[in-house]
């Protein structure tokens, strides 16, 4: 008897660590081929990525939730997966924007295949680059240039929004994202607004790149809204159908193409 239930415990040991080896190599594959799409895309090779974000986007909406995935995550990729299929096959397809599309999609992968030093977490120094330049042109009175750091902040902000939320959890995320919309919004002619976004920024970007999600909590207090998480699932479902629509309204257009070519 022992040994039967000896027998059936090394069987669920196996199975379990088997699961989470298969867990691990699905994930580490989806984030090269995200990064292969990336590549692909800066070469221009339009159809071999298109093909290959197919895959991918089939095997995570098949396996994601089974692995242990929370719903802001699968959200969060839902999103870069159905936002990168619509750049690549609109028939006005322009190339810096499939580039900065793919590279959000690789980055929130990496976050989440590399919790520890994942590659998002290069872009610290841009970021206390821009706040430099900001202060400077604040200083100085130049308008323009206060808009340029703005604009570049913005950008690079959304470059790496998606891979932030990956790294947090789901009520952390959405603080830093509140705090993101502060100076976003801003004006560059209301100095005194810019002043004090960029003091609440340069607090806060040691914190967010050392992960410390405990101060970012202390220092953005907002409390987040009733039945959020309510909102995240119904967002979750949202764009899981939305991607299954946009497929199925693209396998039909193909297939009218076809009965239109062979009459």
């Amino acid at each position: 008897m022992r040994r039967g239930w000896f027998t059936l415990g090394v069987v669920v040991c196996l199975v379990w660590f088997s699961g989470v080896e298969t867990a691990v190599a699905d994930e580490d594959q989806w984030e090269q081929e995200a990064a292969m799409i990336h590549k692909e895309v800066r070469e221009k090779k339009w159809g071999q990525a298109r093909e290959r974000l197919q895959v991918l986007a089939e095997d995570f909406y098949a396996s994601s939730a089974s692995m242990g995935w929370e719903p802001h995550e699968i959200a969060i990729i839902s999103d870069c997966i159905v936002e990168l299929d619509q750049v690549l096959n609109d028939s006005s397809l322009q190339p810096h924007v499939a580039l900065t599309r793919t590279e959000r999609l690789w980055l929130a992968l990496d976050a989440r295949t590399h919790p520890h030093q994942p590659l998002w977490h290069e872009y610290e120094e841009v970021f206390q680059q821009e706040l430099d330049e900001m202060k400077k042109a604040l200083q100085q009175g130049e308008s323009k240039e206060v808009e340029w750091a703005l604009e570049a902040w913005n950008h690079h902000m959304d470059q790496i929004r998606p891979a932030i939320a990956i790294s947090f959890s789901a009520e952390t995320s959405w603080l830093l994202e509140e705090r993101m919309k502060t100076i976003s919004e801003g004006a560059p002619s209301d100095v005194m607004a810019i002043e004090k976004h960029i003091k609440e920024w340069e607090a806060l970007l040691p914190a967010l790149f050392e992960g410390k999600a405990e101060t970012i909590r202390h220092l953005v207090n907002v409390p987040p809204p009733i039945g959020w998480p309510l909102a995240l699932l119904t967002t979750v479902i949202a764009t899981v159908l939305g991607y299954v629509a946009l497929v199925k309204y693209r396998y039909e257009q193909r297939s009218y193409t076809v009965r239109s070519d062979r009459r």
